[in-house]
């Protein structure tokens, strides 16, 4: 993409006669740096090259003085609709705070930080807390350190945190009770906290439709999510036996990456889920050894969950091992769901073509109308 515009940008006859929107349009699709550049073809591109609303910066190799000088040139009332910051090597707090301060001065939309594990203070989210504007924060890498007074109140309705870390537990749930309009949120944190420290649960978070998790329940529990709409749980090393599994009252989907042995916590989960309409399991494909579930323990409920009378319209197995737990489990899926359209498994490689045609011929015989995708 930035070979075709730099391309786009050396044809200047081409160019001329584009209106400013649409020169500034191109250039969102470079490197800010490069964007940059452009300013020194004409002083018709300065302010163009200005006016972009998609701004990329890594620190080190841009000075943060420079970045903080550039967002200044900037008019105030020209929005900034992203703003991505990944430091390298040269985090100087007092500027870096400056310059998040700037970017929500000009309305910022969405802001993605990728900070190497540099510690952030109160001081750069009291900027995130002012702004009235800010919906979307993605934050990776980095270390919160201190707390949050709950009167703090963000925007924000998506926050994503992959490898972040919290100095103590009550930081991290003062940290999610300062996002009261949480819409959707995507986590992956690290847990370096004290085992022995007195744990505080996290109340659920009213607003939140969808949720994306890898994190021991221990650390965040189900509870906090069961006013999704949609949710997705990434764990295979979970101990399910001890997890509780709150009632998802308004859940029409759940993507669970686990692995099958855990069955009867997943009939537990449907038995918690009324309104599930799609439900995906996808199993670890490095896992091969897993003792799968007792087979002769295997009972069906004695009550069908209303979700499979009158909610389940569709459900999919990936990576199919072709064991016993397995097939029963699929069974009674197609026996008691009585509005299910679509039943898909997609095998393991390591499934050769006669346990396949088995195993298909098995769950042809159960009596459902819904389409069998085996594959």
């Amino acid at each position: 993409m930035e070979d075709r515009v730099n391309k786009l940008l050396i044809e200047e006859d081409r160019l001329s006669d584009l209106p400013d929107s649409i020169l500034s349009h191109i250039l969102s699709f470079l490197p800010t740096k490069s964007a940059a550049r452009t300013s020194i073809l004409s002083k018709r591109w300065k302010p163009i090259w200005l006016s972009v609303t998609t701004l990329d910066f890594i620190m080190g190799i841009t000075p943060t003085l420079i970045i903080y000088s550039l967002i200044l040139s900037r008019d105030i009332n020209l929005p900034i609709l992203s703003f991505r910051v990944k430091s390298h090597f040269d985090y100087q707090p007092q500027f870096f705070d400056a310059v998040i301060r700037a970017a929500i001065q000009r309305r910022l939309e969405t802001l993605e930080l990728n900070m190497l594990w540099f510690p952030l203070e109160m001081k750069f989210f009291s900027n995130i807390f002012t702004s009235n504007t800010l919906t979307v924060l993605k934050l990776t890498n980095l270390y919160i350190v201190k707390d949050f007074p709950q009167v703090n109140v963000s925007s924000v309705k998506t926050l994503h945190l992959d490898n972040v870390s919290f100095r103590c537990h009550t930081y991290m749930i003062n940290f999610f009770l300062a996002f009261p309009v949480l819409e959707e949120l995507q986590t992956n944190l690290i847990d370096t906290f004290d085992r022995a420290e007195p744990r505080e649960m996290i109340k659920c978070l009213p607003s939140l439709v969808r949720a994306n998790i890898t994190d021991d329940p221990e650390l965040i529990p189900l509870l906090s999510f069961s006013r999704a709409l949609v949710l997705k749980v990434r764990q295979e090393t979970w101990h399910l036996k001890t997890v509780h599994v709150p009632f998802f009252n308004n859940l029409t989907q759940m993507d669970l990456f686990i692995n099958f042995h855990r069955g009867k916590w997943i009939l537990k989960v449907l038995q918690h889920t009324p309104k599930l309409e799609h439900l995906i399991i996808h199993q670890n494909e490095e896992i091969e050894n897993d003792k799968g579930m007792d087979d002769k323990n295997w009972k069906d409920p004695k009550m069908v969950p209303k979700c499979l009378s009158s909610q389940l319209k569709t459900c999919l197995f990936g990576y199919w091992r072709g064991k016993r737990c397995e097939l029963q489990f699929a069974e009674y899926i197609m026996r008691n769901s009585k509005i299910l359209c679509t039943m898909t498994i997609h095998c393991s490689s390591s499934l050769d073509l006669n346990a396949k045609y088995q195993i298909s011929q098995k769950l042809s015989m159960c009596p459902k109308d819904c389409e069998l995708i085996f594959d």
